[in-house]
């Protein structure tokens, strides 16, 4: 891998992590000293200059298509272990910081009041190098990004469609969401270790990730039940009428 970095840095990427990059991307770069403009500008009114380029797995592809503009011959196998949505997003934009900061030697060419709101971007396009839906809590980064008022693009072959899995019966309709639990505590190492040596935890960490990923499985197989127009996984709240009563009385709800 250390070869696949230092190429990628040599082309001007910036690695964020243990597996994520941005690159300053080609229009953003036009808006700043040209001041020209991508689609994205012109169509959907998302500044070009504040526009930050990212990927979550830079070395890791489905593909290596002969026509694809990216470096696709640096494809290696997936990381062991994955860096939580915060950490990337955070590490990104410090990332587009560092990386817009040899314009401020060139301010005869640049609007300096462009450079420092580029410096604080509002859009992310997951888009720059390999395929993002390879890493596991895409949902979570995308979240993450949402949380700090980005809008979000995101570019992908479609080669990963069983993330989700429905299969129908009748009058049933089975929702499958798979993906890697990321655990990131201060014993995360003997949490490896425990499992490698006894395929099973203790009590507490066994219930804490079970519990989490419940959580986070039901709340998106509620959304994904509601998108595709099927029974919900779970029993929603219903209103219903505890008694009959005369007209004009009214009636009382539970």
């Amino acid at each position: 891998m250390e070869d696949v970095w230092s190429t990628l840095k040599r082309q001007k990427y910036k690695i964020v992590g243990a597996h994520s990059a941005v690159k300053i991307c080609h229009w953003t770069k036009k808006s700043l000293i040209e001041n020209r403009v991508c689609y994205k500008q012109k169509f959907y009114g998302i500044e070009s200059h504040r526009c930050l380029q990212m990927t979550p797995s830079v070395a890791w592809c489905t593909h290596k298509c002969l026509f694809c503009w990216r470096p696709v011959e640096y494809n290696e196998d997936t990381p062991y272990s994955y860096d939580v949505p915060e950490a990337i997003v955070e590490g990104c934009i410090n990332a587009q910081r560092e990386l817009l900061s040899g314009y401020h030697g060139f301010l005869e060419k640049v609007d300096i009041n462009k450079l420092k709101e580029a410096e604080n971007p509002t859009n992310v396009a997951i888009s720059l190098a390999g395929e993002p839906t390879l890493y596991p809590d895409l949902s979570g980064l995308i979240e993450e990004f949402r949380k700090r008022k980005f809008s979000t693009f995101l570019v992908t072959n479609g080669t990963t469609p069983d993330v989700f899995c429905c299969n129908y019966t009748p009058n049933v309709c089975s929702i499958k969401i798979e993906g890697v639990f990321i655990f990131d505590g201060s014993d995360k190492e003997g949490l490896i270790n425990e499992w490698k040596e006894k395929k099973r935890l203790d009590t507490d960490k066994f219930l804490f990730i079970h519990n989490s990923i419940l959580y986070r499985c039901f709340v998106e197989a509620v959304g994904v039940s509601k998108d595709i127009n099927v029974p919900s996984p779970v029993s929603i709240p219903t209103v219903s009428v505890k008694k009959e009563v005369e007209p004009g009385e009214g009636l009382v709800y539970g």
